[in-house]
């Protein structure tokens, strides 16, 4: 019997986590991703690896979902009512179609 690992979620709230995002990483594992609030827009400069974007408003509740955003993207927004971002590996199946924000506690990373 094969066991599903349960997703983890990393939480950047500081100014410095929000700032630095998945910079500087080669990929996320599959079932990892990073939750960046408070958060409008987002880019891809320097990264290395596209990603899947996905922005919830303040009840958790998706605003807008952007697949397979490749690196180098200068400006990613989420709309007015976007409180925060859910960044995952482009073509990640744990985060495809989630209309709400995953009720798993966050891991500060």
């Amino acid at each position: 019997m094969i066991q599903a690992c349960a997703p983890m979620i990393y939480s950047a709230t500081s100014m410095r986590e929000r700032m630095r995002g998945l910079l500087g990483r080669t990929h996320l594992p599959t079932g990892e991703a990073l939750y960046i609030k408070p958060c409008r827009a987002i880019h891809t400069l320097f990264m290395k690896f596209p990603i899947d974007v996905r922005f919830y408003n303040k009840r958790g509740e998706l605003v807008k979902e952007i697949l397979d955003v490749k690196p180098g993207c200068w400006f990613v927004w989420g709309g007015w009512r976007a409180h925060g971002v859910l960044e995952s590996m482009a073509g990640d199946k744990t985060f495809q179609g989630l209309e709400h924000l995953p009720s798993i506690k966050t891991k500060e990373k």
